[in-house]
Parts: C-alpha cells; sequence; structure tokens
C-alpha cells in the first residue's frame, strides 16, 4: 500500500501504476493492441509469441501442445483490434498462422507420426475449425474493401498449404484451403485467378488437385471436374465431403446429386481404406448426417438407395427405415434376410406391420428365423420356435394359402422326428394331438 502510494504521486504517466510486470494504464495498453496495420505485421506478431514460447517440453510430452497452444492463441486474440468488425478477421488471421505454426512444430517433434497424431490432432482440428468459424462470421456481411489487402494476402498464401504431399496433417490442410476458398473468397474472378495459377503449375501433389477440382466445381465447369475426379482415387472422397456439406445446404441439390453421382462408386473402395469397423461406422454416419436424406428418398429414390448400398453394411439402419417408408417391402424383407435379423428384433422394427401391409413378404422372415431357432437345439430356442409357428399358421390361413402351410408342417415334422423335446414343445403348444 504504501509503494501504491508513493507511484500514484508521480505525475509522469509513463510510469505504471504498480512495480507488477504486465501492469499499466489504460491509455498505453491501448498502443500495445493489434493496429490495423496489415497482414504481414499481424505475421509478425504472431511469429514473435510462438517464438517467445518454450515448446521444448513437447520433445518428451506431445500431449502439452494443446494446453500451450491454446493460452497463446487466448493471450494473442486479447490484443486483437478494437474494431467490432475487426475482431472477425483478426481471429481468422491468428488461427490461421497458429494453424501453419503448429503444423511445422509438429513435424519436427519426431518420427513416430502416430504418436504425433494422437496427441496433436486435436489442437490442429482445433485451429482449422477457428478459422473456419471466423470466415463464416465475415461472410455473414459485406466485407469493408479495407478488407481487400487481407483476403489477397490469405488467397495468395493458402497455395503453400497444398504444395507437399505425405507430411503430417496434409490431408487437415487441404481441407482448410477448401473450406476458405468455399466460404470466404467467394469472388469469381479470384476463382479464375486460381484456376489459372493451378493450372499452370500442373499436377504435382495430390492437395493441388483436390485444390483444382475445388476450383472447377464452384466455376460450374462439371466436365472437367467430372474427368479429373474418376482419374483420381479413393482418397479424394474425404475431400469430396467439404463439397458435399457446402451444396446440401439450401436446395435446390442439383450440384449435391451430380457430386453424389460421382462419388457413390468411390465409395466402397473408400471404406476399405479405413483402418477399422470403428472409423467406418463414424465416415458414414458423418456422410449420411451431411446430406438431406428425406429430400432424396422423396425426390431421387434411385440415386439414394444406390448411395446407401455402397455405404452398406455401415448404412443398414437408415437403409432399413428408407424400405419401410417407401413401401418397398420386398426389399425391406430381403435386406432383413441378408443381415440375419432374429424375429425378436424384427418385431420391435416393424414386422407386426409388415403383417398387416404385406404378409406376404414376411413368410421368407419366419420360415429362416424359425429355421434358426430349431437348428440352436436347446429347450427355450424350441418354445420360441413353436411360438413363430403359431404366428405363421394365422398368416397362411390370412392369405388362404392353408395347403402351403400343410406341405411346409409335413415337411418339417419330417426333418424333426428326432428331435424329441421340439416334438414335445409342439404338443405343449398345440400344434402336434397329444
Amino acid at each position: 500500500m504504501e509503494q501504491w502510494r508513493r507511484l500514484t504521486g508521480i505525475q509522469s504517466k509513463k510510469q505504471p501504476p504498480l512495480d507488477i510486470p504486465g501492469v499499466y494504464y489504460a491509455s498505453d495498453l491501448l498502443k500495445k493492441r493489434a493496429a490495423n496495420d496489415g497482414p504481414e505485421e499481424w505475421k509478425k506478431m504472431v511469429d514473435r509469441a510462438f517464438s517467445q514460447t518454450d515448446w521444448s517440453p513437447l520433445k518428451k510430452n506431445p500431449y502439452l501442445l494443446d494446453m500451450k497452444a491454446q493460452s497463446l492463441y487466448r493471450q494473442l486474440m486479447t490484443q486483437g483490434p478494437i474494431e467490432r468488425e475487426w475482431k472477425p478477421l483478426y481471429q481468422l488471421f491468428c488461427s490461421y498462422f497458429l494453424f501453419k505454426k503448429v503444423v511445422e512444430l509438429c513435424r519436427t517433434l519426431g518420427e513416430d507420426w502416430n504418436l504425433i497424431d494422437r496427441a496433436c490432432s486435436s489442437t490442429v482440428y482445433f485451429f482449422a475449425k477457428e478459422c473456419e468459424h471466423a470466415s463464416r462470421e465475415l461472410s455473414v456481411h459485406a466485407t469493408p474493401f479495407a478488407f481487400d489487402r487481407y483476403l489477397l494476402y490469405l488467397k495468395d498464401d493458402l497455395s503453400k498449404l497444398i504444395s507437399r504431399d505425405g507430411q503430417l496433417f496434409s490431408n487437415i490442410c487441404i481441407l482448410l484451403y477448401m473450406s476458405l476458398w468455399t466460404v470466404l473468397l467467394k469472388k469469381e474472378d479470384w476463382r479464375k485467378q486460381e484456376l489459372d495459377r493451378l493450372q499452370s503449375e500442373g499436377l504435382n501433389s495430390y492437395g493441388q488437385a483436390a485444390a483444382l477440382l475445388h476450383q472447377l466445381l464452384f466455376l460450374d465447369k462439371k466436365e472437367e471436374f467430372a474427368a479429373l475426379f474418376q482419374k483420381l482415387g479413393e482418397s479424394i472422397v474425404d475431400a469430396s465431403l467439404v463439397w458435399l456439406d457446402y451444396f446440401f445446404s439450401e436446395p435446390p441439390y442439383q450440384k449435391a446429386c451430380f457430386l453424389l453421382e460421382l462419388m457413390k462408386e468411390k465409395l466402397p473402395a473408400f471404406l476399405d481404406s479405413l483402418s477399422s469397423p470403428y472409423h467406418k461406422r463414424i465416415f458414414v454416419a458423418d456422410f449420411l448426417r451431411l446430406i438431406d436424406a428425406s429430400w432424396l428418398a422423396e425426390n431421387k429414390p434411385h440415386l439414394f438407395e444406390d448411395v446407401l448400398f455402397q455405404l452398406f453394411p455401415y448404412s443398414y439402419s437408415v437403409l432399413n427405415e428408407f424400405y419401410f417408408i417407401t413401401r418397398h417391402y420386398q426389399k425391406w424383407t430381403e435386406l432383413q434376410l441378408l443381415m440375419g435379423a432374429e424375429l425378436e428384433e424384427l418385431e420391435q422394427m416393424g414386422l407386426k406391420k409388415l403383417e398387416k401391409a404385406a404378409p406376404e413378404c414376411a413368410l421368407p422372415l419366419y420360415h429362416w428365423g424359425i429355421s434358426e431357432l430349431i437348428g440352436r437345439k436347446n429347450r427355450a430356442s424350441y418354445k420360441r420356435a413353436v411360438k413363430y409357428l403359431k404366428k405363421l399358421r394365422q398368416l397362411y390361413k390370412k392369405l388362404k394359402r392353408e395347403q402351403d402351410w400343410e406341405r411346409y408342417w409335413n415337411g418339417l415334422l419330417e426333418k424333426t422326428k428326432r428331435l424329441r423335446a421340439f416334438r414335445e414343445e409342439c404338443r405343449k403348444g398345440k400344434l402336434i394331438d397329444a
């Protein structure tokens, strides 16, 4: 308190009010905030802050990256411009420059890329998503002319993200390139300039091929896009999710359907390339979340069915619902037989509704399910088989096909004549006279 009293009596505004590092007068603090003096200065500021951070502990423990990088990001965000309209632009450039710095840092942490990927991928994704979030916020309103030099800098600098393949996090770099060109860099002249640049450089990397496809698609050069898309391998499916998300954002969905027609042929090979069933399920769930399933089922049912078949069996639940909603009961039955679903499960999934709507389609399911239960050769399964045999008999009566039931029943009795326990359960169930 005495120290504070002495300092408050000093008239110089340049001296801190307290002898504590980081405490200044408000007027001095405002001068330290980032000015709107260009992307180059912002880059220098981020580079300076990044170099002043001690990253050496990451050599031993790369899991520390998330804490240190986000702490630095929060620190930089407190130094942004005061003007409201400049804040998302500053956020975009801070997260973009940090994204690049973090990716470069990760590539120097060692040769165990699996460990680095597990430890650092969430941080890299975080900065990519921050870029996307800021760019979406900027795209909502018309950008001032003062932003043009910043966006031009970003347009030219993005090409550095896609120049090299086989590097750690190169796929995320490609997705970030495509995301910013989708959401923010929308001017047709810029797209044409980028297309000319890519075509003049040639396709020296997968990233450049994906970038060229992106520009062709958004410039509505469908024939050139389709020709190049078909030449590429199944890995292009991953990049295509950005386009799928954008073109399914609002109808009409002409480009989305055009894209699905091309993608569906590559989906099986792409699923095979994924490392585990878990990753396959995650991909299919994300893929189906991007498309407008209800619209496709109503307006493009054949295309939707083809896509679901290419994603099978991980699209089973959606395909199951699609067949029931569209009243393709025969296909629904064939799907259940293919999956080998038990009768108890089928009752929960709509077997009772099927008996009312198309009872003839329920017959194969009962035949298959009863055969499976009898084949287990235990008392509990025999009891359940008798229960479903009674339902099957009622279905045959409903369809006025009693002779078909008699032929089936006599054949079943002949096959099971040595299964005494099964016959005993049939007598208890009054399928056989005592």
